[in-house]
């Protein structure tokens, strides 16, 4: 994998946000009739927890949209402002997330932004971007994210060779993400990508079967669920989103014990035990 023009390492991009209760409480019932088959499954709904920062530092001042929907400013083409790299798609793909403290009802966060690397596989681009979400007044860290983002060239059908895993014997709770649970994140998120909303663009554009649920989503319900559903506080989480995941599969989140400081989470289809995401976590 070859790194290209580090011409843009300098540039950081600042996005302000106070962090309050209402998009966490509208996250919180979102999910929270999902979750509840869980006996165990308690929720706060008015408790910030890890991951909610994702709901925050969405909306970078005048930044344009690319075609699909979702921002240009950190894409290939304008990171290295080459008008001639257009790539078909973009995926969240992995990264992780360090929770140095609990984020604050009512204070001012500033999540800085910085492109960590640009780097070419054959047709696809690789953008790693850091998120460092600090606290306005103090400059603490309160959250430290890495997350890497895929352009592609590649046909749909290629990005889904990977064979299913194994099935694994370990607890699980079933879920499903239908249509207004997708569009209800996208909406508390800021996040306007056509694949999660529009069906003419990813049939006909994208060639995807359907709209698609977002990666973030399937991280953030995770999350929630190793919160309320396990009573765990976790300190670091890494991820890997795997496949597609359409709206009305049968999936499940599973749990496995690696130790205990460390669980492992997947979300896979109760069918067939393909994986869609991959969540090892440190807890305490």
């Amino acid at each position: 994998m070859s790194a290209l023009s580090a011409s843009f390492r300098n540039v950081k991009w600042y996005l302000k946000d106070r962090v309050t209760t209402t998009p966490v409480k509208a996250f919180n019932a979102l999910i929270s009739g999902q979750l509840a088959p869980n006996k165990n499954f308690s929720m706060n709904k008015d408790q910030i927890s890890e991951g909610d920062h994702l709901l925050f530092f969405n909306c970078p001042e005048n930044a344009g949209l690319s075609p699909d929907g979702y921002f240009e400013y950190q894409t290939p083409r304008s990171l290295l402002r080459n008008q001639n790299l257009v790539y078909n798609r973009r995926m969240w793909a992995f990264g992780s997330m360090d929770f140095k403290s609990p984020l604050q009802e009512n204070r001012e966060y500033i999540c800085q932004e910085t492109v960590r690397y640009l780097k070419v596989l054959k047709n696809d681009v690789y953008v790693g971007i850091n998120r460092a979400v600090m606290d306005a007044e103090t400059g603490l860290t309160a959250v430290d994210e890495q997350r890497t983002l895929i352009y592609t060239q590649s046909a749909l059908s290629s990005l889904q060779t990977s064979s299913p895993e194994e099935v694994s014997d370990y607890s699980s709770l079933p879920l499903t993400f239908d249509d207004c649970s997708i569009f209800r994140y996208s909406a508390l998120t800021y996040n306007s990508h056509r694949i999660h909303w529009d069906r003419f663009y990813c049939r006909n554009v994208e060639g995807y079967k359907d709209i698609i649920v977002q990666g973030p989503l399937m991280v953030h319900i995770i999350l929630k669920y190793a919160r309320f559903g396990l009573g765990l506080t976790v300190t670091r989480v890494k991820y890997k989103n795997m496949h597609i995941l359409y709206p009305g599969t049968a999936v499940s989140i599973g749990v496995r014990h690696v130790s205990p400081k460390q669980q492992e989470i997947e979300l896979k289809d109760s069918t067939n035990g393909r994986v869609y995401c991959k969540l090892s976590m440190d807890v305490k």
